[in-house]
């Protein structure tokens, strides 16, 4: 009756030893598919690191393209003055143009002179 009992746990044993054998497999396979997982959440933080180099870029850019707007509103800003001062000196300017001897004052003029010409030679005849 010993030897059955001593075989019995020895199989006993040997059931115990075969699971602790398939739990170690489990334990390895978990702690291969951890590893993996670890890699992929480098891997993730690796993009996000790139990403934030990316961001940053972006953002520089954007500082220089601020830059840019705030100087081609100085540049609009100085063109729209220059556009009304000469927009104000071209209203003077035909405000001026107005008070110019005109075409018909020429004629007068022209007509005072042969006049007075006329004048002039009747003068010196009688002379």
């Amino acid at each position: 009756m010993n030897e059955i009992v001593l075989k019995q746990i020895l199989s006993e044993l040997k059931d115990v030893k075969t699971g602790q054998c398939n739990m170690e497999k489990r334990f390895d396979e978990m702690q291969n598919q951890m590893i993996g997982m670890q890699n992929q959440m480098n891997g993730m933080q690796d993009q996000m690191i790139g990403m934030q180099h990316q961001m940053n870029g972006i953002h520089s850019q954007m500082k220089g393209m601020h830059g840019q707007l705030d100087r081609i509103e100085n540049k609009q800003n100085a063109i729209f003055e220059q556009t009304g001062q000469l927009t104000e000196f071209r209203q003077e300017t035909l405000t001026k143009f107005d008070e110019v001897v005109k075409k018909e004052d020429m004629q007068y003029f022209e007509f005072k002179v042969m006049e007075h010409d006329r004048d002039l030679f009747n003068l010196k005849k009688r002379a």
